[in-house]
């Protein structure tokens, strides 16, 4: 016979676990707000990897507001129908969040001393490759202005980024965690086909990561310039390396760099110059000071040997890779 009602003990057992269930909620809400709208989007920083993220944003939101000190960069967006801000701090006013793919720190904390002047977005997305000290200072700084913010540095060249297939590394601090989610479910995949979360309590997590990877290519390129130099040197040719690459791996950054490597070139277009290369060296060795990293070291060595040689502007306009350059002087001429 069906039961009519359920016993006493049982209906309190049962509204019990409800109240409990419903106390966990709430306080779990509480310790996760609910992640602010994204809004209208800014970007600051239209360079070779910001236009094309700039232009995928632009395509899937259908409304960006860009920035750059050179207004003249922003013309194909503007063309594409995205709004060309006067100033950063119009960026930061008028968006309720606003990427920033700048060329390191100092230019980072440059934007961010405008979050300190009260121009406030509601969500800071930094892409650039920036050292996880500035990423914890400038997450500190958002926080106590009331503003999420969420390091994002992108793994690619240019062409992958107009593709939309960049790989995607985040980190936050605890308070932007709803941030860093909101980010990753819904902006990333405008220019990324692979988004991890690596800390949302430490926002230097990613960028750390990312030095991590860039190192890998560094010291990869290193060793293609060697191999390379040693093939010259002993007689198979310039091309060989490259064409077991292209067999090994091909469509890989091993095989890509290779080819420049063989062919010498070493155009910036498209990819990142002799400055960003240094930097990016120099911030690798700084994870961990003192440390005996042999392939950096000697990697490092001859892009500054070529980038002395170059100088400040053409540097500028070589993409770093010109390294092999220097080893197979040294390794050819003895």
């Amino acid at each position: 016979m069906p039961a009519r009602s359920l016993p006493g003990a049982v209906l309190a057992t049962a509204l019990g676990g409800a109240a409990l269930s419903y106390l966990v909620w709430q306080m779990r809400r509480r310790r996760r707000p609910a992640p602010r709208p994204i809004g209208t989007i800014g970007f600051v920083g239209i360079g070779n990897m910001g236009n094309p993220i700039a232009m995928r944003l632009l395509q899937a939101f259908h409304a960006v507001t860009v920035f750059n000190r050179t207004p003249s960069r922003c013309q194909a967006l503007a063309d594409a129908g995205a709004l060309v801000a006067p100033s950063v701090e119009f960026v930061l006013r008028s968006c309720e969040t606003a990427f920033l793919m700048l060329s390191g720190d100092d230019a980072t904390r440059a934007v961010i001393s405008q979050v300190r002047a009260g121009q406030l977005a509601h969500t800071i997305v930094s892409l650039s490759t920036i050292s996880p000290a500035c990423a914890r200072e400038i997450s500190d700084i958002c926080r106590s202005h009331g503003v999420d913010f969420v390091a994002c540095p992108v793994t690619g060249r240019p062409d992958a980024a107009a593709a939309g297939k960049l790989l995607c590394w985040l980190s936050s601090d605890a308070a932007s965690e709803a941030a860093a989610c909101q980010v990753a479910q819904q902006l990333c995949p405008a220019f990324g086909r692979h988004t991890d979360i690596l800390s949302t309590q430490d926002a230097g997590a990613a960028p750390v990561f990312k030095l991590l990877t860039n190192f890998l290519i560094y010291g990869g390129v290193e060793l293609i310039a060697e191999a390379t130099a040693l093939s010259i040197r002993i007689g198979l040719g310039r091309g060989q390396i490259s064409r077991f690459l292209e067999l090994l791996a091909p469509g890989s950054f091993l095989a890509n760099y290779s080819a420049k490597v063989s062919q010498q070139s070493y155009n910036s277009v498209g990819g990142a110059g002799v400055d960003i290369g240094l930097k990016d060296m120099r911030l690798i060795k700084d994870l961990a000071p003192g440390t005996q990293l042999p392939v950096l070291d000697a990697a490092l060595s001859h892009l500054s040997t070529v980038g002395e040689r170059l100088g400040a502007e053409e540097s500028a306009r070589t993409e770093w890779a010109v390294l092999a350059t220097e080893v197979e002087r040294q390794v050819v001429e003895g």
